[in-house]
Parts: structure tokens; C-alpha cells; sequence
């Protein structure tokens, strides 16, 4: 139910302010790869020219106004599809395309609510979040990463890209040397645009004849409204291409200055993402 009262531009813009959040998890898991050893694996990237890769990620927040999290400020569930193509290869480089194929999102705000859905006809108050949310999708950006998850190049002239950093936190170096059930790494992924950076680990869980499984948990160091930022989860790779094909994550953090008045506010975030070649 979309409320007379409520500004539907304003409500769109608070709703999205927890999107940079919300992709931290949507993508923190692109980039895997594994050589079918069973001793040892090497993490790089073999994707093909031609390839084509479809990630639905579904996200559910919810907004706390005390640390205890028993009074409710925003509840919030996002659906996102996106897909990756592959054009060429070149030894290191992996070059395509990134697309946002659609969103929707359902948001309640103090009894307020209102939804939007990219595959529906928009109108009234939908109408005015369309416009800002359909020049976005189905705009392939260039994308050229390297085969150890390194971002080399990304088209930055979507909007969604400059606000939500997509870049940053969506792709991530990975070690040169061979890992092996039990192995460990870090990466701490600096956040463009401001002071923040993520402290990472990974351990690989398990190898399995068509699967490898990771488990993650990752820390905001300082510099954002995320400082504090807590976030664990699962990720299933698929030895073969070396994508993650399923991932599993939740996170917490204190947000500073995000309440009506000021006053800090507690998220709690799921989401689960599936990938699949297409």
C-alpha cells in the first residue's frame, strides 16, 4: 500500500540509502577460481569468450533504533539481477559487459510502505521512482578484469555505478600461491570516495570433485557511515569455471546519524545469491 503522504522521490532516496550496504553483500563474493588439483588449488578466473552469467541476489534489512534491535525503524527486502558476458580473453584480461537487468524492492518505514518492481508497469507514485530507476537498467557497462579477480576497467558513466560502487565491491584479488583445505588469506578492499576499508578472510572449508567451499568474514575498519561493519557467510565455487555459484551471507552494523534525529541505527542483513550460466 503506497501512503498520499508519503513523497515518493524522498522515500525512494532513504530507501536506497542502504544500498551501498546491501551490494557490500550482493557481490562481495565475485572473482573465485580453482584449478582441479586435489591437493592444492590455484585461484584464477577461466571464463570464456561468450560466456554469459545471470546473479539473482536476494537481500533482506531491517532498520533497529536501539542496539538491543527490539524497536523497529525500516524493514527492507531488495531483488537484484544482474548479468556478466564474456567477449574476449587475452591472456591476464577477462573483457565484457556488466548489466543491471532489473530491481525491485519492498520497504516499511514506520507503517509506511511502498514497492516497486522493474518488471511491472509503473504508475502513479511508482511512476516517479521508475524514472529514476529505469535509465539504469539494461545498460551494458564495459568491464575488464584480471583472471586473479582484479578490476582493470569499468565504465562509470551509470549512475547506479558512481553511487553504489559496484566496483569496489564486487571483485577482489586473490592469492598467487596455490590454497589447500584449511588455507587462509586476508585482503583489506579500500571503498572509493571515502576513508573506509574492509579487512577480509577467507578459508577454504572443503574441496569436492565439482565444488569448492569458502567461508568469509570481513570487517569495517574506519572512515564511513559502515565503521563497524561485521559480515560472515558461506560461498560454493564452481571448480570448473571458477564463479561462485551460490553464496550465503549476513552482517550487522551500527549506522551513525542515519535516524530522523540524528541517532544511530542498527542494521541486521541477510542475502543469498545464485549464479548460472545461461
Amino acid at each position: 500500500m503506497i501512503l498520499n503522504s508519503i513523497h515518493p522521490k524522498r522515500f525512494f532516496s532513504s530507501a536506497f540509502r542502504l544500498l551501498p550496504a546491501t551490494l557490500v553483500a550482493v557481490l562481495f563474493g565475485l572473482g573465485f577460481t580453482l584449478l582441479p588439483d586435489k591437493e592444492s588449488v590455484v585461484l584464477r578466473l577461466q571464463l570464456e569468450p561468450g560466456a554469459k552469467i545471470g546473479l539473482h541476489t536476494d537481500v533482506k534489512s531491517t532498520l533497529f533504533s536501539d542496539a538491543q534491535r527490539s524497536r523497529l525503524f525500516t524493514k527492507q527486502d531488495i531483488s537484484l539481477g544482474l548479468a556478466i558476458s564474456i567477449a574476449a580473453v587475452d591472456r591476464e584480461r577477462i573483457s565484457g559487459e556488466l548489466t543491471i537487468e532489473e530491481l525491485a524492492f519492498d520497504q516499511n518505514m514506520g507503517g509506511m510502505a511502498i514497492q516497486y518492481n522493474s518488471k511491472d508497469q509503473a504508475t502513479g507514485a511508482n511512476a516517479i521512482i521508475d524514472q529514476e530507476i529505469r535509465p539504469m537498467l539494461n545498460k551494458p557497462v564495459a568491464l575488464v578484469i584480471g583472471t586473479d579477480g582484479r578490476l582493470i576497467e569499468l565504465d562509470r558513466t551509470s549512475q547506479i555505478l558512481r553511487d553504489f560502487e559496484l566496483s569496489s565491491l564486487g571483485l577482489m584479488v586473490y592469492p598467487r600461491e596455490s590454497v589447500s583445505q584449511g588455507s587462509t588469506w586476508t585482503r583489506t578492499h579500500s571503498i572509493p570516495g571515502s576513508q573506509a576499508q574492509m579487512e577480509a578472510e577467507y578459508t577454504v572449508d572443503r574441496i569436492e570433485a565439482q565444488t569448492v567451499f569458502l567461508s568469509m568474514k570481513a570487517r569495517m575498519k574506519s572512515g564511513s557511515e559502515l565503521e563497524g561493519l561485521e559480515m560472515k557467510g558461506h560461498i560454493t565455487i564452481d571448480r570448473k569455471t571458477g564463479f561462485p555459484i551460490s553464496q550465503n551471507t549476513e552482517m550487522s552494523t551500527k549506522l551513525n546519524g542515519m535516524g530522523e534525529e540524528g541517532q544511530a541505527l542498527y542494521l541486521t542483513l541477510t542475502s543469498k545469491s545464485i549464479a548460472q550460466f545461461r
